[in-house]
């Protein structure tokens, strides 16, 4: 049975709040406001997990290689 992953939210400053999923071929980013009763979107964005690889790839070449490092002892 598959438990339906949840988000990663995080806290932010005047009742806002940033909910994180990460999928398999993107991550979506919605940005919440808090009301009276409830939360309400305020938007919502959807980045393809191989752009922000690239993205990384670009400013931090080094930290490829230690995730490679990390991945190979995970699976032996």
């Amino acid at each position: 049975m598959n438990e339906k992953e949840k988000p990663i939210v995080i806290k932010g400053e005047n009742k806002t709040a940033l909910s994180i999923f990460i999928g398999e071929r993107e991550v979506t980013l919605t940005v919440l406001r808090k009301t009276e009763s409830e939360f309400e979107r305020i938007d919502r964005y959807i980045i393809p997990v191989s752009y922000l690889l690239l993205k990384i790839f670009e400013k931090n070449r080094g930290m490829f290689s230690d995730l490679c490092e990390i991945v190979e002892k995970i699976e032996e």
